[in-house]
């Protein structure tokens, strides 16, 4: 993945990253960050996709308290967004 993150927050983001890879591994997907986009947020993906997002990975809106959304990602709205899926 390469983003972009003003320097502040790039060290929390390494350790947020860090448990996303170190997730990921359990599935046995590879996952590498950079802070180098020429773009705000994208994935490169090893299949030669790659994917620009109008947002950032939060892409699901905070659920409501005690109500199902909160233990089931499925049923989590998602906040508004757009995704750019370029192959090449």
């Amino acid at each position: 993945m390469h983003t972009l993150n003003d320097n502040e927050h790039i060290p929390d983001m390494i350790d947020h990253f860090h448990e996303i890879k170190e997730d990921l591994l359990n599935y046995n997907i590879e996952f590498e960050y950079f802070f180098d986009a020429d773009h705000d947020r994208k994935v490169g993906l090893d299949n030669g996709w790659t994917v620009i997002m109008g947002r950032r990975l939060d892409i699901y809106g905070r659920p409501q308290n005690y109500s199902l959304e909160s233990i089931r990602r499925e049923l989590q709205r998602c906040k508004a967004c757009n995704f750019t899926f370029m192959k090449g």
